[in-house]
């Protein structure tokens, strides 16, 4: 046992360099494995924390005009054990820099909240004159306590707060992520938005959270009987909270990146240790002829990788931990979650040890067994430079020698040639796959919107009928405006959107799969989402019950549309049901009330659009308007894409680190096994210009062959991604495009060069004479 741990303790002593990347190469796929298994785990259990907050409000209704006895008629249903009424509306504000989107919350006492409970992380609940911020607003301006930012007034007016605080709310993504700040306010300040005495808002916490619909009808029944105006109840779901999808899709990609960080680690280990047997061939040997048997071999130098396998794993749970604490933190401030420390569990301690211990040992048993088969006499006859068939003049070599040289070598070790043209594939097309897969995403996203010919959306906190959409037209620059009902409805047992728009609607550009749009005067003709007549197995002609607040309506199916659109973080790509507009106020019983006004403008960009926004909300402030240029779900949808994208290019960085390193392992081993070649080249006058030209032009033959196996493994992953992302987010249709196939094949010439060249030009240190006289 000594022996076997003196030999360890002398390989790792004598080649320092190999065996860090030795130990390097474990620790880094060990480190992969724990960092994606910890994140996802620790993230998705602190999302569901914050989510299933005690004081999270099970239902939230929009209504008009909200008085305390409200509140208290609401507290005495038998399903509800607490409720309470904010003013709620958005506008503007800077903090010394351009103006940006923020939502006010006006909150009666902030000592009595007891639904959506805010947590103070510094100053304190804001009087006359204040503003307390979310904290996430950081993000967007560099402001603290006591600092002034300016707010846009209902009049248009500017007005100066001081900022009293910052809370966390975990209701709320990050407003960088969003683009929208959330700022609480003493109600007095909000309710002048509004133009009422009243709010806007009901919050309602119930008694058993899983009776959601039986408490939901009661809150209905009640409103209708006191007749308060009021939108759509919206429901809690714990197990569907903001960013869920988003999650789930991370975690999703984590494990098909973990897969292919796995095979890439695998080849790294096996080569790693075909290195360190190769270079002890004559140790091998001299074991043999003085009566050691295979097995005994194989034992001493699989207690080696023993020793690599479980130092290498100690140090990638450590260095996995570290990864993972610091993406825990970056997509813990995106989606605005507390995520604190984070603790290894078994699992992640149980796999990491699994792919460090379970596959190294494995990995390097291949080129131990096959080293351990070494000829006695061949090994002890020497090796390192060898006659290649004859002599070649250079009229029979139409290419430099160093060219030649290259080809001599890659022609020599066609096995070691496969293995490093495989790993640089690999890394390559792990690049490829994540470009392909961004740029899929954002192409995707704005087909999505494309079918959107709005430039803006308006709606009103007061009742407005469709007919109110003319009186938007008569503001100058506004060419067309139209009345749309959008509410939730269930379809087939699926809670679905039900949209209800003007049977010749201009500003929704529906593209049809099949049929046809429904007409003026149908008024049971549905059109459905080819997402929802996929799952439900819809077609032309059919007849759907379309339930909305518990009333049910036959409709018959005339046309298919594909349409996955999303509002931002959090929404849904689930199906939609549109139905004429007339038809869904007759369901819903909301009379000729809309919910949301699209408008079209002359001049759809930023600056003129914001310009028209601000004229609705002064001219109708009466009515409590809110408003949002189409962009922002775009570029909020853009921007939950983010972390997506980060973890892609992430992951890709870890599976480069993990190719060049296997790389370099074997340049490693055929610098070793040509180090007599390379001490001869250098005898007469090679220069290490000449060595790194020389193991250049080898790094560029192999990167050429790598990107011809990596554009179709590259494209292929793509699709792969893009489906793992179209499961749980949207369908992504594969983008290539030419210059993400030059990057790539600039990537994998790059890697293969730099990889072949560091440690060629590192063994130019070694004395020629020594390395002429080692035997």
């Amino acid at each position: 046992m000594l022996f076997y741990g003196k030999k360890v303790w002398r390989d790792l002593r004598l080649r320092s360099g190999r065996s860090l990347l030795t130990w390097a190469g474990v620790a880094i796929g060990v480190a992969g494995i724990v960092a994606i298994t910890l994140t996802s785990r620790t993230l998705l259990h602190a999302q569901r924390q914050a989510y299933q907050h005690h004081s999270q409000a099970d239902i939230t209704v929009w209504v008009w005009d909200a008085d305390a006895s409200l509140v208290r008629a609401l507290e005495q249903l038998p399903a509800v054990s607490a409720a309470e009424r904010r003013a709620v509306t958005f506008s503007k504000w800077r903090a010394g820099g351009y103006w940006m989107d923020i939502e006010l919350q006006g909150v009666e006492t902030f000592a009595d909240v007891r639904v959506n409970e805010m947590a103070w992380l510094e100053g304190h609940p804001p009087e006359r004159d204040e503003i307390a911020l979310e904290v996430s607003v950081k993000e967007l301006a560099p402001i603290a306590v006591g600092d002034t930012i300016e707010l846009r007034g209902p009049e248009g007016q500017i007005r100066s707060l001081r900022v009293s605080g910052f809370t966390r709310t975990p209701y709320y993504p990050s407003a960088g992520l969003m683009r929208l700040a959330v700022g609480y306010l003493p109600a007095s300040a909000v309710r002048p938005f509004l133009g009422t005495r009243g709010d806007n808002r009901l919050l309602i916490r119930l008694q058993d959270p899983r009776a959601l619909e039986a408490g939901a009808a009661e809150i209905r029944a009640l409103l209708e009987r006191r007749r308060v105006p009021h939108g759509e109840l919206e429901l809690r779901r714990p197990e569907a909270f903001t960013g869920y999808r988003e999650l789930r899709t991370i975690v999703r990609l984590m494990a098909a990146l973990a897969g292919m960080g796995l095979l890439i680690g695998a080849f790294l280990v096996s080569n790693t240790f075909a290195v360190l047997v190769s270079e002890q061939v004559r140790e091998i040997a001299i074991l043999k002829a003085l009566g050691a048997t295979r097995g005994t071999v194989v034992r001493l130098y699989l207690e080696g990788g023993a020793f690599f396998a479980g130092t290498g794993t100690l140090g990638g749970i450590v260095l996995g931990w570290l990864v993972g604490w610091q993406l825990l933190r970056y997509l813990g401030k995106l989606l605005n979650v507390e995520v604190g420390m984070p603790h290894l569990d078994p699992l992640s301690l149980g796999l990491g040890c699994a792919v460090g211990i379970g596959v190294t040992l494995p990995s390097a048993l291949v080129p131990v067994w096959r080293a351990s088969r070494v000829c006695v006499r061949d090994a002890l006859g020497g090796y390192g430079i060898r006659s290649e068939g004859g002599a070649m003049t250079r009229a029979h070599r139409p290419l430099p020698i160093w060219w030649w040289l290259a080809l001599r070598e890659i022609r020599r070790r066609p096995t070691r040639t496969i293995v490093r043209v495989g790993v640089t594939a690999a890394a390559v097309a792990a690049f490829l796959s994540a470009r392909i897969t961004e740029v899929s995403l954002h192409r995707a996203i704005r087909d999505l919107f494309h079918i959107y010919a709005a430039d803006a959306w308006v709606w009103f906190d007061a009742p407005v009928g469709a007919r109110f959409a003319a009186q938007l037209r008569t503001i100058p620059g506004i060419t067309e405006a139209e009345g749309w009902d959008v509410r939730w409805a269930v379809v087939g047992g699926e809670s679905v959107r039900l949209w209800g728009l003007p049977p010749q609607t201009r500003l929704y550009r529906y593209e049809l799969a099949r049929g046809r749009w429904f007409l003026p005067g149908e008024a049971d003709a549905a059109v459905v989402s080819l997402d929802l007549a996929q799952r439900q197995q819809i077609r032309l002609g059919d007849t759907l019950e379309a339930e909305v607040n518990g009333r049910v309506r036959p409709v018959g199916v005339v046309g298919i549309v594909r349409d996955e659109a999303i509002f931002g973080l959090g929404d849904a790509p689930t199906g939609k049901l549109f139905l004429p507009l007339d038809t869904v106020q007759q369901m819903a019983r909301s009379e000729d009330r809309v919910g949301v006004f699209a408008v079209q403008c002359i001049a759809p960009d930023d600056e003129h659009v914001e310009q028209l926004l601000a004229v609705i909300e002064r001219k109708f402030r009466a009515l409590g308007p809110g408003t949002e240029p189409a962009r922002t779900g775009v570029e909020q949808a853009r921007d939950a894409t983010r972390i997506v994208a980060g973890l892609l290019y992430g992951t890709v960085a870890l599976v480069a680190l993990t190719g060049a390193v296997g790389i370099g392992n074997i340049q490693w081993l055929a610098i070793w096994e040509r180090l007599r070649e390379i001490a001869v080249l250098r005898a007469l006058g090679a220069r290490r210009r000449h060595l790194a030209r020389l193991f250049a032009v080898e790094g560029a033959i192999c990167g050429a062959l790598a990107i011809l196996a990596a554009l179709p493994g590259g494209i292929l992953g793509g699709q792969g991604l893009a489906s793992v992302i179209g499961a749980t987010l949207i369908h992504v249709p594969l983008t290539v495009r030419a210059v993400d196939l030059a990057l790539a094949a600039f990537f994998a010439e790059g890697l293969s060069m730099l990889a072949g060249v560091v440690p060629a030009v590192c063994s130019t240190r070694w004395p020629v004479g020594e390395v002429l006289r080692y035997e």
